[in-house]
């Protein structure tokens, strides 16, 4: 009788064993994955965050030149006035007070 006990207990012990055995394989198996999962995240996130800068750093170059062309326009509406002041000048010269 304390045989048949033993050998049940053995056996309970043992499905106890190969279900935990089982649970810890299938927590390796979830952890790997999580694992291999946050490394995917990492690198996407690294390839974002150089693109960020990428499109920070064209953006910078951009509004750059846009200074840049805005000054060179103020320039250059500048000049033409002066031009256009020179031209009016010189018509007075040249055909007296009233343009004729």
């Amino acid at each position: 009788m304390r045989r048949k006990k033993d050998e049940e207990q053995v056996s309970r012990l043992i499905a106890e064993k190969e279900n935990l055995i089982e649970q810890l394989d299938y927590r390796n198996q979830s952890y790997m994955k999580l694992y291999e999962e946050n490394n995917q995240l990492k690198q996407e996130l690294k390839t974002r965050r150089e693109e960020t800068n990428n499109l920070e750093a064209k953006l910078s170059a951009q509004l750059s030149m846009k200074r840049d062309l805005e000054n060179k326009n103020t320039g250059l509406k500048y000049a033409l006035e002066q031009a256009n002041k020179h031209i009016d000048t010189l018509r007075k010269e040249l055909f007296g007070s009233d343009g004729e």
